[in-house]
């Protein structure tokens, strides 16, 4: 099975490069926007002496925040499971930094750091989340009855944490440091952008006006393949430690346990109503002294650095207040309902794609390929690609917010659909039942909570591909009111952009990770 799959694979790749060679030959999509395979070797050939520089310089400023950002999702996911109160009660930074785009975190970074600093935060911020998140998960998946036979020799907290969570959270952490690892290089290209002498994000950046297809493919595909490498080390890395392969993507699923963090249990529901409205007192009074302490922190002048005070003037008190509201609150709109109908878009053709794949493993087999590409290719290296190929109206918008949401949401219900009770299958096998029923009443329902929890992990991803296609495409939303800042020095609007997507992005997630909850509790 595992060969057939692997033949599957190879053939779909020899077919896509044939169709590829063949379309930019004959110039079937776009004139000169999608050029032949040989073409863009022949460019990558007389550019070759530029990359080693470009390429040294993204891949230490990714590796400085990669070890940064991981290391401080380590020590935040053991003090998360040691002292479940302060992840409570720091949720709300936690989960605005995940939700939170880099495009509009950059602005505020730039601001705040200068040299390389702001290229490692980025990395480190882009890289921090899903170590924690599957770490976190692993310290907590230790069984209840192994806690209690450390406790009953006399051991500690401390004991139950080096002797066993630790050790469940191995698989887990090597899972996450690969997934992690493509984000490193996203948010180190991102910090190129503001500037810099090397690095792809400063090539890239610099290619884009020069009417090159070949050049900005050849960087996009470099750009892939160090991503990629990344990956592939930290996916060997896991194996030899563990054992065993680890999941393509970190997991989706949560255990009982986590469903209950939080709550008080054996409390009537008005005292859990009550403890969830004090803890989300706390999580936003942190988030409000963390924004307060970033500033004290960074040094920045009054002119530059802009308090919760400073933004509710800016939008409610000074004359131009309403003009203000307008411009953010327009463009905000802008960008939520594009990125909303392109998850749409990319969720339902996921799991549509999946549930009809999942009949057929060969050729589901033969689109992993791509799902791995597209979890390693900077979204950054995506958007003049595919500006060249759709043009720069709202369609490549969609396109890029589709591509981004698609193959990691494909991949991850694919996993949902194969992890189906294989009790339940036998059952309905022994009776005769036909593939797409067993595939209606036990698969499909399997996958489900797999297709919320990509969502709710999707829709950071697809804000940032449309921001980013704002801001370099159709200069709309929030990427064009980001760009207007930036050439009329306005130190203001960076912020309060900021602010409201990390606001909207919470609730967005919030709400998809509610329909998630319910959705698992009745599973349970």
């Amino acid at each position: 099975m595992q060969r057939t799959s692997r033949r599957a694979s190879v053939l779909a790749l020899v077919i896509t490069a044939v169709v590829w060679e063949l379309v930019g030959r004959f110039e079937l999509v776009g004139k000169g926007a999608f050029p032949p395979l040989s073409d863009i070797a022949h460019q990558f050939w007389i550019d070759r002496a530029d990359y080693p520089a470009h390429i040294a310089a993204t891949v230490h400023e990714a590796a400085l925040g990669f070890v940064y950002g991981n290391l401080i999702a380590l020590v935040i996911a053991i003090v998360f499971v040691q002292v479940p109160f302060f992840e409570r009660a720091s949720r709300g930074v936690v989960v605005s930094l995940f939700c939170l785009p880099l495009a509009v975190v950059a602005p505020v970074v730039g601001l705040a750091f200068d040299g390389m600093t702001p290229k490692v935060v980025l990395a480190a911020l882009a890289v921090y989340f899903p170590t924690l998140t599957a770490t976190t998960v692993g310290m907590r998946s230790v069984a209840p009855s192994q806690i209690d036979v450390v406790r009953s020799v006399g051991g500690s907290s401390f004991d139950v944490l080096r002797r066993l969570r630790l050790r469940s959270a191995l698989p887990g952490f090597l899972a996450g440091l690969r997934v992690a690892a493509p984000g490193a290089m996203l948010g180190a290209m991102l910090g190129e952008f503001l500037g810099g002498e090397h690095g792809l994000g400063v090539y890239l950046l610099g290619s884009l006006g020069q009417a090159n297809a070949a050049r900005l493919w050849d960087i996009g595909i470099v750009a892939t393949i160090v991503a990629t490498a990344f990956y592939g080390v930290f996916a060997l890395v896991g194996t030899k430690v563990t054992g065993r392969t680890v999941d393509t993507t970190v997991s989706t699923s949560i255990s009982a346990d986590l469903l209950a963090a939080g709550e008080v249990r054996g409390s009537t529901p008005i005292a859990r109503g009550a403890w969830r409205v004090g803890t989300t007192v706390i999580s936003i009074a942190v988030a409000l002294i963390a924004w307060l302490g970033f500033i004290r922190l960074s040094g920045l002048p009054p002119t530059l650095a802009k308090t919760p005070s400073d933004l509710w003037r800016y939008l409610v008190d000074v004359p131009a207040a309403p003009d203000h509201r307008h411009a953010l609150f327009g463009a905000l709109f802008h960008t939520m309902w594009v990125a909303a109908f392109g998850i749409v878009l990319g969720l339902a053709a996921a799991f549509l794609l999946a549930t009809v794949l999942s009949l057929r493993p060969a050729i589901a087999a033969g689109m992993m390929p791509f799902a791995f590409i597209s979890q390693t290719m900077p979204i950054i290296a995506l958007v003049p690609i595919i500006a060249l190929v759709f043009g720069r109206g709202l369609t490549s918008t969609l396109v890029i917010t589709v591509s981004v949401t698609f193959f990691p949401s494909f991949v991850a219900i694919s996993q949902g659909l194969a992890l189906a009770p294989r009790g339940a299958i036998d059952v309905l096998t022994s009776v005769a039942a036909k593939p797409w029923q067993i595939l209606r009443k036990v698969s499909v329902p399997n996958a489900l909570p797999y297709l919320f929890a990509s969502a709710r992990l999707a829709a950071p991803r697809a804000l940032l591909g449309v921001i980013l296609a704002e801001q370099f495409i159709t200069r709309q939303g929030i990427g064009d009111l980001i760009g207007q800042a930036r050439g009329e020095l306005d130190y203001t609007i960076p912020w309060a952009v900021a602010a409201a997507v990390a606001i909207v992005s919470v609730l967005l997630y919030s709400g998809i990770g509610a329909l998630e909850h319910r959705m698992l509790r009745r599973r349970i």
